[in-house]
Order: C-alpha cells, then sequence, then structure tokens
C-alpha cells in the first residue's frame, strides 16, 4: 500500500543565481571562487561568456565553471 501526498505550488520568490569557477592551483589541485547574486534570467550562453572573461582576469586556469539556481517556494 502506496500514498502519494501532492502539493500545490504557489508562488516562487527569491530567484538568485551563483557562479562558481573551478580553478587549478596547481597539478592536481583545485579552488573555488564564487560570484553571488548573478541575474537569474541570464541566459546560458551568457552565463558562458561572462564567466570565461571573468575567469581570465586571473592567472589560474579554469577547469570547471558552475551556475547554481535557488528559490523560495510557497505552498499553497
Amino acid at each position: 500500500n502506496s500514498e502519494v501526498v501532492y502539493m500545490a505550488i504557489g508562488d516562487v520568490s527569491n530567484r538568485t543565481s551563483k557562479m562558481t569557477f573551478r580553478q587549478q592551483l596547481a597539478t592536481d589541485k583545485y579552488g573555488n571562487q564564487t560570484l553571488n547574486n548573478i541575474n537569474p534570467s541570464i541566459t546560458e550562453d551568457k552565463f558562458l561568456y561572462f564567466g570565461n572573461k571573468i575567469s581570465a582576469l586571473t592567472d589560474k586556469t579554469l577547469d570547471k565553471l558552475i551556475r547554481t539556481n535557488s528559490f523560495d517556494l510557497a505552498l499553497s
């Protein structure tokens, strides 16, 4: 016997995005730097474009660019 619970989502608020740069610091050693409060409506291609431009300002090699989106849900 299984029970299914349904919830209605009412409102989505506090949408945010952050950009995390995983950079190679040395052989087999990596570090992360994160920029918060990125506009969540930015397209993926622009996110990648600006991430590469910002990373180029450092002397480290960009290994990975990570986008994290978050938001709050109000249940109704």
